[in-house]
């Protein structure tokens, strides 16, 4: 593993998603140097991609036979068994991660060994055949990162019982098992804390102490990661009882839907009237046309390339090197990226003028955009 891959690694998962696009755009034009160096640029680009929730783009440039690096081959199999996860195939997920454990066992790298198992113990429970000995599967993970001193993955299998409590009903005890990670921050990713964070104000809610509840939402910031915006959108419409629009979210994992509609609200792609009032633009899902009140200001399909740009946007600004990774993961060279760039920026300005606005430093939409 290079230096340069884990920098990128640590940057991605301490949020700091520009710093991990720039150096992948980068490296798109020297990519030829290595092999193992160009397999390393692909798996940083299609975890951005993955961030962003773009799950479009073709994994063949993620092949672990490519390589004869053993680490390598289990971060390969790493990235494609979470990308399995984040689109509900689960059989397919489990099975990555088994594998990936097993190279990452070689390389006697105990950290992302015992993440792999973890994750494909998560995987497994999401089968339709009943797993057997479900705690003592997860006491013998987490032995396991005692024995090694992993924490994050101590720290996941004390999420795994918080949320097993959470089912059950024993609110305070799913919050007691958790909320020790709250001061050890430092040891978690960002998304993992920002997912604690907010388990534990779902928890408060349950428990009606609204108060306690928004002070832990309110430790999540708005801006985050696809993986975290569903879950945080969860109790920011419990808190204010504002359906949602499950459709204008990347990922929506069951089991937060599942909260979502046990919380009372119909799972549907009807759009909130919240969102509604509070957005000037309306984009139709199914139709892809933009309206303004009685006003057409255009027409963009959703799933297209020109969507895909349009919903990266509605989250925030966003750098063209951010832009381009999530958008475009597999090797292009950076002259021709920056082409089909502003090529694509075109396309989406002729179909809705004025939409897209680049202020000298980042891109962004010229107003708040609601999906229905």
């Amino acid at each position: 593993m290079s230096k340069k891959y884990q920098t990128s690694v640590n940057q991605l998962l301490s949020g700091a998603r520009d710093e991990a696009a720039a150096q992948a755009y980068a490296d798109r034009d020297e990519w030829q140097k290595s092999p193992d160096e160009a397999l390393e640029r692909n798996l940083i680009a299609f975890r951005l991609a993955m961030k962003a929730g773009n799950f479009q783009d073709s994994m063949e440039n993620l092949d672990e036979s490519l390589t004869k690096n053993v680490f390598l081959k289990a971060e390969i199999l790493f990235v494609k068994a979470t990308y399995f996860a984040q689109t509900s195939r689960h059989e397919f997920a489990a099975a990555s991660f088994v594998k990936a454990a097993g190279y990452y066992l070689s390389d006697k790298n105990f950290e992302k060994y015992t993440l792999s198992l973890f994750n494909a113990f998560i995987a497994e429970t999401y089968l339709p055949t009943k797993m057997l000995n479900e705690n003592a599967r997860v006491a013998e993970i987490r032995a396991l990162a005692v024995e090694h001193d992993i924490a994050k993955v101590q720290f996941l299998c004390d999420r795994h019982q918080s949320l097993r409590l959470f089912e059950d009903g024993d609110y305070q005890e799913a919050i007691d098992v958790l909320i020790v990670w709250t001061a050890r921050q430092d040891a978690l990713t960002k998304s993992d804390s920002q997912l604690a964070l907010l388990h534990i104000a779902d928890c408060f809610w349950q428990m009606r102490d609204l108060r306690k509840a928004l002070l832990y939402f309110d430790q999540v910031p708005e801006s985050v990661d696809e993986r975290v915006r569903f879950p945080r959108a969860v109790i920011e419409a419990k808190l204010w009882q504002k359906p949602l629009d499950l459709n204008s979210f990347a990922v929506v994992t069951d089991h937060w839907r599942e909260r979502y509609r046990r919380a009372g609200f119909e799972v549907s792609a009807s759009a909130p009237k919240a969102a509604k009032a509070s957005a000037k633009l309306l984009w139709s899902v199914k139709t892809g046309v933009l309206s303004r009140g009685r006003s057409l200001v255009g027409k963009v399909k959703s799933q297209s390339l020109e969507g895909q740009l349009i919903r990266l946007l509605a989250d925030g600004p966003r750098s063209k090197k951010v832009l381009c990774e999530s958008l475009w993961p597999a090797d292009t060279e950076v002259m021709f990226l920056d082409d089909r760039f502003h090529q694509l920026v075109q396309r989406v300005q002729r179909k809705a003028k004025g939409l897209i606005v680049f202020d000298g430093q980042s891109y962004r939409l010229s107003e708040a955009i609601a999906s229905i």
